[in-house]
C-alpha cells in the first residue's frame, strides 16, 4: 500500500487523470480544513472578547453587542460550511442547530419597547405621571404640575412616543438609523462624531409623514389661538429627566421656534439621540439604543426678565437642609448651558431665610427679540451689578420648589422663568439625585506640600481628585482628552459630557453648579468646580493639580489617584442583560466528550459547542483514511518517533523520503523553512520538567482538575494525543494539545513580505483563572518584545505578526516554537514573583542564543 507522500509524489512525475483528481480534491481538502482553522480562532477570539466585556466596567453598547453576535456567527457558519465541503453530506444537522440558536440569539438581542398605541398629540393639561410612556418624563411630570394650586406653566402640548414610532415605521428610519449606528460604531469620540453627522443627515433627508405634520400644524394653530407665539420645542425622551438618568442637557432643545418651523426643529430634537455626548451617556448608563424612544414637547416661549435653576435640596452633599437657588438676566438657558456665570443663593429649608449669597457681574444675557426669536443681549450698564431677582421673588422660588418636593415626595430640580409683569413660570422639574456624604469629611490639609492655587470656590460636585489639567478649547480637542486628566474649559457646555468618563474633575469658568454639566458630573461622582473666576489664565499649562471640590480650592501637585477606577453603574442594565443572555447561547461548552454518543450535530446548545464539533469532526475527516491517498499524516522521527504528525500538502518533505515505505518523516527530510524554524525553537532547549510549585499554586491545579469536564473519571479526551504539523515549501500549521494547554501555530515564510504571518493562540491551563491570566500575560509580553502584536482576553493568548521579511517571520516562529514548549505548567508559580523573574529572563536569555543560531 502506497504512502501518501509516495502517491503524491507519482501523481508529480506522471500523473493519470484519476490521481489529479485524487490530488486536487485532497488540497481543496486541506484549504477547506486551514480555513475551518482560521474560522475557529477567530471565533474564539470573539468570544473571549465578547466575555471579557461582560466582566469590565468600560460601557459597551447594542451596537458593539450585534457586531459581534454577527461576526461570531458568520465565523461559526463558515466552519459548518467547511466541514460539510470537507465531509460532504455528513453533518448537514449542524446547520439546523446553528439556526435554532441564532434564532433564540436573536430573540435575546431583540428591542423589548412597549408598544403603546396612543394618540400622536397630547395637550399638556391633559398630561400626568401616568403618561410617562408616552409623553416622556419631562413633559408628563410638567402637565402634573399644571394641576397643582399656584403654580403657573406655559401652555403646550407634546408630540408623543406613538409619533416617534410612525416616523421610524413610515419612513424607515428605523432601520436606517440601525444601518449607519453598526457602520460608524461607538468606540470613541471620533467614531461617535462621524455618526452623529451621519444621523443628522439621515434624518434630514427622510420624507416626513404627512398625516402626522398635519396633526402637528393643527396643534400649533390651537395653541396659537390666533395669537403670534413663539416656540421652545424640548426633548422629553422616555429615560430622560429620571432619578438614574437625567441626561441633563444631552438631547437638544430650540428656542424661538416660529409655526412653520416646528417640524425641522423635530427632526432636530431626533438627531440628538445620536451627538457623541448623547450617545456616550447612554453607553455609560447601559441603555440599549433601540429601546431610546424620543417624545418631544413643543411649548410657549416664556419673555423672561430673569430665570434660573432650584434645587430643593444640596444634590453636592456639602449642605444639608439647604435650598439652592440660581438666577441669570434673562432666559434661563445661559445657566444650564453653561455659558455665563450666575447668582447664587442658599436658603434654609425650614425658615427660607438666605444663608449664603452670591451675586455675580452679568454683562449679557439671552432674551426674547420682538420676532420672537432669541437673542443675545448685552445688559444695561446698571444692571450688570445687580442681583437678577429681588428678595421677594427669591423667597417665591424658594417656596415653589418646596411644593413640588412635597407633591412629589422626593427632592427636585426645577426651572424656571421670571415675566416683566412678576409671573413665575415653572419650565420643567425632574427628581434631584444627592450625593452621598462620603466626601464630606475628605479635604487636602498639607497646604505647606500643595500651594494653594485658587481658592474661595462653590462647589459643584463634592470630592477631591487630582490630574494634569487639559483645556478644551474647540470640539476637536476633545478626540485626544487623555484618562484621567483634569477637564479644564471656559464655558461648561453640556457636550463635554462625553469626556466624564474618563476625567478625574472638572474646572470651568463659566456655568453653574446648577447647569447641565454640574449635573452630569455629579451622576458620575466626579469632583468639579464650575464658575471659577480666571480659571484658563491660572490654569492651563499648570500640570499636576488637586481639585478639592469639598472646600472649594484648586492645589498644586498630585494624589497620585490619576488611574481610579471608572464608577460602575448598575450592572444590571437592558444593555448588560442582552448581553449576559446571548453569552450563554454563546460561550458554555456542553459537548465535552468527541467519543461519547450524544457527541452529535443535535446536542449543540451554544456557539462555542458547533465550533468545537467542527474542530473535532474536521481533525478526524482529514486524519483518516481516504481513497486514493492512504495515511497521509506520518509520523516524525527525529532520534526517537514523536507524538508530532506531519501531512504535506506538497514541498513540505523532501522527494528522497517519499522513496521510505516505513510510515515515517526523518526531521532531516523536512524541507518547509517555517516548519524547521518553528521546530528549532520547540527544540533548542530541553524542557526542564514542571516547576517547584507552593502549596497555593498545587491547590489551585487541583481546583482546575477538577472544573475541567475533560479530567472527569471515565471521560475520554483528546489530551496527550497526536499533535499535527501542516507543512508546504513555506508554511507549517501546528495544532498541539500538551497537557492542559491547547495551541495553534501558524506561519507563512517566503521571500514575499506581503505573504509573510505568524499567528499563535495559546489557551488553557491547569491552575486557576488568575494563574492562568498572569502566565498568559508574561508570554505576551515577551512575544511584543519579538514583533508580535498581542491581545490575551480571558485564559486565551492571541498574538500575530504580519507583512513581515522572511528573516522576521523564520524569527518569530522559533520565538514561538520556544514558548510553547518552555511555559508548560508555568502557571502553577505564577503568584511567586520571584519565581516569575527568573522565567522571565530565562526566556528572554535562551530565546537570544536561539536567534543567534545557538541552541540544540
Amino acid at each position: 500500500m502506497r504512502t501518501f507522500i509516495n502517491a503524491i509524489s507519482r501523481i508529480l512525475r506522471n500523473p493519470s487523470a484519476d490521481d489529479r483528481n485524487s490530488s486536487a480534491r485532497f488540497l481543496e481538502r486541506c484549504e477547506n480544513f486551514r480555513l475551518l482553522l482560521s474560522a475557529n480562532n477567530s471565533a474564539l477570539k470573539r468570544m473571549a472578547e465578547l466575555t471579557e466585556a461582560s466582566r469590565s466596567v468600560k460601557p459597551v453598547g447594542m451596537t458593539y453587542i450585534r457586531a459581534e453576535n454577527i461576526r461570531i456567527s458568520a465565523d461559526v457558519r463558515n466552519m459548518i460550511e467547511r466541514l460539510c465541503r470537507i465531509a460532504p453530506g455528513r453533518y448537514e444537522g449542524l446547520k439546523d442547530a446553528f439556526n435554532r440558536i441564532l434564532m433564540l440569539m436573536n430573540k435575546e438581542l431583540a428591542a423589548d419597547v412597549e408598544r403603546v398605541s396612543g394618540p400622536n398629540i397630547i395637550n399638556l393639561h391633559e398630561l400626568n405621571s401616568g403618561l410617562i410612556s408616552e409623553a416622556g418624563s419631562k413633559m408628563a411630570l410638567l402637565g402634573e404640575v399644571a394641576s397643582i394650586p399656584g403654580i403657573r406653566v406655559p401652555e403646550g402640548f407634546s408630540i408623543t412616543a406613538s409619533a416617534f414610532r410612525v416616523l421610524l415605521l413610515e419612513t424607515g428610519l428605523g432601520e436606517e438609523l440601525k444601518r449607519v449606528a453598526q457602520i460608524c460604531g461607538e468606540e470613541n469620540y471620533a467614531t461617535l462624531r462621524v455618526l452623529e453627522r451621519n444621523v443628522r443627515e439621515a434624518i434630514s433627508l427622510c420624507q416626513f409623514p404627512q398625516d402626522l405634520e398635519n396633526e402637528i400644524s393643527e396643534a400649533v394653530e390651537q395653541l396659537a389661538a390666533g395669537r403670534r407665539v413663539s416656540h421652545a420645542v424640548r426633548s422629553s425622551a422616555l429615560c430622560e429627566d429620571s432619578l438614574e438618568t437625567s441626561f441633563a442637557g444631552q438631547f437638544h432643545t430650540e428656542l424661538g421656534v416660529a409655526a412653520d418651523e416646528i417640524v425641522e426643529a423635530y427632526r432636530n430634537v431626533i438627531a440628538s439621540m445620536y451627538t457623541a455626548s448623547a450617545v456616550t451617556y447612554r453607553l455609560n448608563h447601559g441603555i440599549r439604543d433601540d429601546e431610546m424612544v424620543m417624545c418631544v414637547g413643543c411649548v410657549e416661549m416664556i419673555d423672561a426678565v430673569a430665570g434660573g435653576v432650584a434645587y430643593s435640596s444640596d444634590p453636592s452633599g456639602l449642605h444639608e437642609g439647604q435650598i439652592v437657588v440660581s438666577a441669570v438676566h434673562g432666559l434661563p438657558s445661559s445657566i444650564v448651558d453653561g455659558v455665563t456665570r450666575s447668582d447664587l443663593w442658599r436658603l434654609d429649608k425650614d425658615s427660607l431665610a438666605v444663608i449664603y449669597e452670591e451675586i455675580v457681574d452679568q454683562e449679557w444675557g439671552r432674551f426674547m427679540a420682538f420676532d420672537g426669536s432669541v437673542a443675545r443681549r448685552r445688559l444695561e450698564p446698571d444692571q450688570v451689578n445687580q442681583p437678577a431677582i429681588d428678595h421677594d421673588v427669591l423667597v417665591r422660588i424658594g417656596q415653589t420648589v418646596l411644593d413640588l418636593e412635597d407633591h412629589f415626595d422626593c427632592p427636585q430640580d426645577m426651572e424656571w422663568a421670571l415675566t416683566g409683569d412678576g409671573i413665575l413660570y415653572v419650565l420643567q422639574c425632574r427628581p434631584l439625585g444627592i450625593m452621598a456624604q462620603q466626601h464630606v469629611q475628605e479635604s487636602v490639609n498639607d497646604d505647606h506640600k500643595f500651594p494653594v492655587i485658587v481658592d474661595s470656590c462653590q462647589p459643584a460636585s463634592s470630592g477631591i481628585a487630582s490630574g494634569i489639567t487639559y483645556y478644551i478649547e474647540h470640539a476637536h480637542d476633545m478626540i485626544d482628552f487623555p484618562f484621567g486628566g483634569v477637564l479644564l474649559t471656559r464655558v461648561a457646555g453640556p457636550e463635554l459630557a462625553a469626556l466624564l468618563p474618563d476625567a478625574s474633575a472638572v474646572i470651568a469658568e463659566f456655568g453653574s453648579c446648577t447647569g447641565h454639566l454640574a449635573n452630569v458630573a455629579r451622576e458620575y461622582d466626579i469632583p468639579a468646580l464650575i464658575g471659577v473666576p480666571d480659571a484658563v489664565e491660572k490654569l492651563k499649562g499648570a500640570g499636576e493639580v488637586i481639585v478639592d471640590a469639598v472646600q472649594g480650592r484648586i492645589l498644586s501637585g498630585s494624589l497620585g489617584n490619576n488611574d481610579k477606577p471608572r464608577k460602575a453603574f448598575n450592572t444590571e442594565t437592558p444593555v448588560r442583560k442582552a448581553l449576559c443572555s446571548v453569552l450563554k447561547l454563546i460561550t458554555p461548552l456542553t459537548l465535552t466528550d468527541p467519543r461519547s454518543p450524544d457527541f452529535l450535530p443535535e446536542r449543540c446548545k451554544t456557539l462555542h459547542d458547533i465550533t468545537r464539533f467542527c474542530h473535532e469532526k474536521a481533525v478526524a475527516e482529514m486524519f483518516k483514511k481516504r481513497a486514493g491517498i492512504d495515511d497521509s499524516a506520518r509520523q516524525m522521527v527525529d532520534g526517537d518517533r514523536l507524538q508530532y504528525w506531519i501531512i504535506d500538502l506538497g514541498g513540505g518533505v523532501s522527494d528522497n523520503n517519499a522513496s521510505n515505505d516505513d510510515g515515517y518523516v526523518r526531521f532531516e527530510d523536512i524541507r518547509s523553512n517555517a516548519m524547521r524554524s518553528l521546530w528549532s525553537g520547540m527544540t533548542g532547549f530541553p524542557w526542564e520538567g514542571p516547576p517547584d510549585v507552593c502549596a497555593d499554586g498545587f491547590a489551585s491545579v487541583l481546583f482546575g482538575a477538577t472544573c475541567n469536564p475533560a479530567l472527569v473519571p471515565g471521560v475520554r479526551n483528546s489530551m496527550g494525543e497526536r499533535s499535527y504539523f501542516i507543512v508546504g515549501r513555506n508554511y507549517c500549521s501546528l495544532q498541539s494539545r500538551l497537557g492542559f494547554h491547547y495551541c495553534t501555530i501558524e506561519g507563512f515564510a517566503a521571500d514575499d513580505a506581503e505573504m509573510n504571518y505568524v499567528l499563535f493562540q495559546f489557551k488553557g491551563g491547569a491552575a486557576d483563572m488568575g494563574r492562568r491570566s498572569l502566565r498568559l500575560q508574561l508570554v505576551a509580553e515577551i512575544l511584543a518584545e519579538h514583533g508580535f502584536h498581542t491581545s490575551v482576553r480571558d485564559d486565551v493568548l492571541f498574538a500575530r505578526m504580519e507583512g513581515i521579511s522572511l528573516e522576521m517571520a523564520e524569527r518569530g516562529l522559533v520565538v514561538a516554537g520556544y514558548l510553547l514548549v518552555q511555559t508548560r505548567q508555568l502557571d502553577m508559580i505564577m503568584k511567586d514573583g520571584a519565581a516569575v523573574e527568573n522565567y522571565r529572563n530565562k526566556f528572554r536569555r535562551e530565546i537570544e542564543v536561539l536567534l543567534s543560531g545557538g541552541g540544540k
